[in-house]
């Protein structure tokens, strides 16, 4: 038997012969006789140093699903979106439908985005880039709206201070009419 895994080597029986020995050759501590030929024994394959080697472009052998239930899933799972990162990009651009709101929703929309993207930091959810849209888009849009609303004021305010054009309706003789 193999000293190994004691399992019988191939051409040994489980039992051996009558003396417990493969193929009947005697036992190691059985007195031999000094001129008994001794069968030729085949010379040994030199062995690879680094083990086996496998090819590592050949494809993997498959395994039945019950060994490895991941074998058979074509496509892998997405990670869950974040709902903040939704709700920044919803935010930060609901507000042009209504106009006169979107000095609530986008601010609203850049933080919530700023928000989303600390926890997707931290849970590895999806959603980041609709994070930064609403981050960049609602930082855009407040300060479109306080340009707008900056621009009017000041239209407004020096708009008054030219009530009177009496000045100029007087004939200066700058034009000849």
């Amino acid at each position: 038997m193999s000293d190994q895994n004691e399992w019988p080597k191939p051409g040994e029986t489980p039992n051996g012969p009558a003396n417990g020995q493969p193929d009947g050759t005697p036992a190691p501590d059985a007195p031999q006789a000094p001129d008994a030929p001794q069968a030729p024994s085949a010379p040994e394959a030199p062995q690879n140093p680094y083990g086996q080697q496998q090819n590592p472009y050949a494809q993997p052998q498959q395994q039945p699903y019950a060994s490895n239930p991941y074998t058979y899933q074509p496509y892998a799972q997405r990670p869950k979106t974040n709902v903040l990162s939704i709700l920044s990009i919803v935010f930060a651009f609901g507000g042009i439908i209504i106009w006169p709101i979107i000095i609530l929703t986008s601010p609203a929309g850049a933080i919530m985005g700023h928000i989303a993207l600390g926890k997707i930091k931290q849970t590895g959810e999806g959603g980041r880039g609709l994070a930064l849209a609403g981050i960049i888009g609602g930082w855009i849009l407040t300060g479109l709206f306080i340009l707008i609303v900056a621009l009017v004021w000041i239209s407004i305010a020096n708009a008054s201070d030219y009530s009177d054009y009496s000045d100029y309706s007087s004939n200066s003789g700058a034009f000849v009419s």
